[in-house]
């Protein structure tokens, strides 16, 4: 089906900065944000990232340990450690 439509000047913006993020054609673009709607519509749930960021679970970690995703075996350690008494 070929679609013709006129976006407003801040919609526009959003799909070209869409496009050059992901190098993505304008149909793709269009295609995967109707299939987001389409689904949050028939669910009735949001997506996935946006159920957890309205969770609060996003960024509740600890603020300054940016290294955690590869360091995280060390600070678990460090946390049993500290929780453990070494008699």
């Amino acid at each position: 089906m070929r679609i013709q439509s006129r976006l407003d000047e801040a919609h526009a913006r959003k799909l070209d900065e869409i496009r050059r993020m992901t190098g993505a054609s304008i149909s793709h673009v269009i295609e995967q944000a109707l299939d987001l709607y389409h689904d949050r519509l028939v669910t009735g749930q949001p997506s996935t990232y946006q159920a957890l960021l309205d969770s609060g679970f996003i960024g509740c970690g600890p603020q300054g340990q940016t290294e955690l995703s590869t360091e995280y075996k060390k600070a678990f350690a460090a946390i049993v450690e500290d929780g453990h008494d070494h008699r």
